[in-house]
C-alpha cells in the first residue's frame, strides 16, 4: 500500500501538467515541498494488549518527522492543492534485553484556499483527507554465534496495521522569499481525525482475535520549504 500511495504521489503533479498543458495555454504552477516537524502518536489500545501480556510497552506522545510533497497552484482561483508523505523517526526503545521499535507513515491530499494574501504573507486554511498505519518491530539481544541464531530464529516479532483512513482540517502560514523562483517558507498545523481504524497485525498478514485497533487521531505540525 505504501508504495502505491509513492507512486501516485509523484505521479499525479505530471498527470495534472499534461492534461492542462492540452486544454490551456496556463499550466499549473507545480512545486517540491520539503519539510519536518512533529506528529502525535497513540498506541493506548496496543499498550492496554501488551501490558496484560507481559510484553513491553511503548508511552503515547509525539515524535519527529520528515516530508516530502507536492503543491499544486494556479489550477482555481484562490485554491491549490498538496499532497504529502511523512514518515517518523527515531521513536523506540533499547535495553540489555531488547530493541523495540516504532514507526508511522502516511500520506494526505488537501485543499487549501487563500483566505489572506497580502505582500509576501499568506494564509491558507486546508481540509484533505489521508491514510496512515503502524509498524512496531521488537527483537530480542541474543548471545553466542551467527549459528546458534540460525538454530533457533525466534525472538522476533513485528507488529504492524494496514492504513487507516482521516480527514485532515489544518491552517498554514507561508512567506514567500522569492517571487521569481517561487521561493517560500512556511509552517503547518493541523489536526487528523481518524475515521477507519483497521486492527492491528502480527509478522505483517497474520490476523489474530483479540487484536485492538488502532488509533491514528492525532495533531502535527510541519516546518516546510517550497521551490
Amino acid at each position: 500500500m505504501k508504495k502505491y500511495l509513492f507512486l501516485f504521489c509523484i505521479t499525479f503533479p505530471y498527470f495534472i501538467y499534461a492534461q492542462n498543458d492540452d486544454k490551456t495555454d496556463t499550466n499549473p504552477d507545480i512545486r517540491i515541498k520539503l519539510g519536518t516537524g512533529v506528529m502525535q502518536y497513540n498506541l493506548n489500545s496496543f499498550n492496554q494488549v501488551a501490558r496484560v501480556n507481559n510484553f513491553p510497552a511503548l508511552k503515547d506522545g509525539v515524535m519527529p518527522q520528515l516530508s516530502f510533497g507536492f503543491i499544486l497552484k494556479d489550477c482555481v482561483k484562490n485554491l491549490f492543492f498538496d499532497m504529502n508523505i511523512s514518515t517518523t523517526l527515531f521513536s523506540g526503545e533499547r535495553t540489555s534485553a531488547y530493541r523495540l521499535n516504532m514507526d508511522a507513515t502516511n500520506f494526505d491530499f488537501n485543499v487549501n484556499y487563500e483566505l489572506i494574501n497580502k505582500d509576501q504573507h499568506h494564509i491558507y486554511p486546508s481540509l484533505g483527507f489521508g491514510f496512515m498505519g503502524y509498524s512496531i518491530d521488537y527483537t530480542a539481544n541474543r548471545s553466542g554465534s551467527f549459528g546458534q541464531a540460525l538454530q533457533n530464529p525466534s525472538g522476533e516479532l513485528r507488529a504492524n496495521t494496514r492504513m487507516g483512513i482521516y480527514i485532515n482540517p489544518g491552517i498554514s502560514y507561508e512567506y514567500t522569499i522569492s517571487n521569481k523562483n517561487n521561493i517560500s517558507i512556511g509552517a503547518q498545523a493541523g489536526y487528523r481525525i481518524g475515521l477507519y481504524k483497521p486492527g492491528w497485525r502480527l509478522n505483517r498478514n497474520q490476523k489474530l482475535d483479540g487484536a485492538p485497533n488502532s488509533d491514528i487521531s492525532g495533531f502535527y505540525t510541519t516546518i516546510y520549504i517550497s521551490l
